[in-house]
């Protein structure tokens, strides 16, 4: 919002002729995550693409990937070391969104094209 202002301030905006309205999706989103346990809080860009936030795109990962393995099976005859290679892949992955300064939005596809 600071940094809202700032611009406003630098081309001499009126602030009085501005009105600012929550997003009604990313607003829906988050009381189906509270409400219902949705996983994840969603906005969408004026492009129609889905984004999270990078704290929601760490919990999307860990939900979709971490949770949906059973880390005390080795499941993988093929590899050696398979799950901690594949652990240390989701951690660097994780670390990367950590890493996104606050504000900044990670488009859904960004991640479902990393979980593959």
């Amino acid at each position: 919002m600071e940094t809202f202002n700032s611009v406003l301030d630098e081309f001499n905006i009126n602030k009085k002729l501005i009105t600012i309205v929550p997003d009604p999706t990313y607003e829906f989103s988050k009381s189906s995550m509270l409400e219902y346990g949705k996983a994840t809080e969603q906005r969408q860009s004026p492009n129609g693409t889905w984004l999270l936030d990078s704290c929601h795109a760490i919990f999307s990962i860990f939900h979709r990937v971490v949770w949906a393995v059973n880390w005390k099976k080795n499941e993988c005859e093929a590899h050696e070391n398979c799950k901690q290679e594949m652990k240390r892949m989701i951690i660097e992955v994780m670390r990367r969104y950590q890493s996104i300064q606050e504000g900044e939005l990670i488009p859904i596809a960004f991640i479902d094209e990393i979980m593959k």
